[in-house]
């Protein structure tokens, strides 16, 4: 079970996606129609505890109005050099991304795994990837791109349902409008989308930085 903003599926994200699908075998691509932002990965919850997150989750939504989102910049965890999760990174609305991660998260300093990096998973990539893979990932990274943009209107609590061999299905435990706007729903209808990678993270190179390789990727 994760929290989380959804993303979207434009042009230019659907673009990006085939553009690193067409990267190699290696490399697995997310459906265009399951993009998010996640703010807090819950993990297996028990059902008596869905309540509390849901009445959590409505009172963090209240406290921030819906934002504008911009998304740009390729990155990868858990680093550039040992590619394993693709993303683009939040260039505009991080700071609200930001204070809803922050007010979902545990007060206690112990209750986090690590600095939490706004992101919006793209590509998986499995084994060790080729060179080859690695130069285009470089190249991709240092082109302009276009800024995938978007008004972010509800908070999501969403609930991961294990499908076997094809795409993760998760199920909406509810939706909290951003701002105190509407009435938060709740409800059980399953919708697809990819689970993201709550971590530490580095931005691949951009144009700035000539020079910079990937480097070969370590297990």
């Amino acid at each position: 079970m994760f929290l989380a903003v959804r993303v979207p599926s434009t042009a230019a994200a659907r673009a990006t996606i085939a553009e690193l699908g067409e990267l190699g075998p290696e490399v697995k691509t997310v459906r265009p129609d399951g993009l998010h932002l996640t703010l807090r990965y819950l993990g297996p919850t028990p059902p008596d505890a869905v309540d509390g997150w849901r009445a959590r989750a409505a009172a963090a939504a209240r406290l921030v109005p819906a934002f504008s989102i911009s998304l740009l910049g390729l990155g990868a965890f858990p680093s550039p050099s040992r590619p394993r999760v693709l993303w683009l990174g939040a260039e505009g609305g991080a700071a609200e991304l930001a204070r809803l991660a922050e007010l979902l998260s545990d007060p206690s300093p112990d209750g986090g795994a690590g600095p939490w990096v706004p992101h919006c998973t793209l590509a998986r990539i499995q084994g060790r990837p080729r060179a080859s893979v690695q130069r285009r990932l470089l190249a991709l990274a240092r082109a302009p791109g276009v800024p995938l943009v978007f008004t972010a209107h509800h908070l999501e609590l969403l609930e991961s349902l294990q499908v076997s061999g094809g795409p993760n299905r998760y199920r909406a435990l509810g939706r909290f409008p951003l701002g105190g706007g509407g009435s938060p729903l709740g409800g059980s209808a399953p919708v697809r989308v990819e689970e993201g990678v709550p971590a530490a993270a580095q931005q691949l190179p951009g144009p700035a930085e000539e020079g910079s390789d990937l480097g070969a990727a370590e297990e």
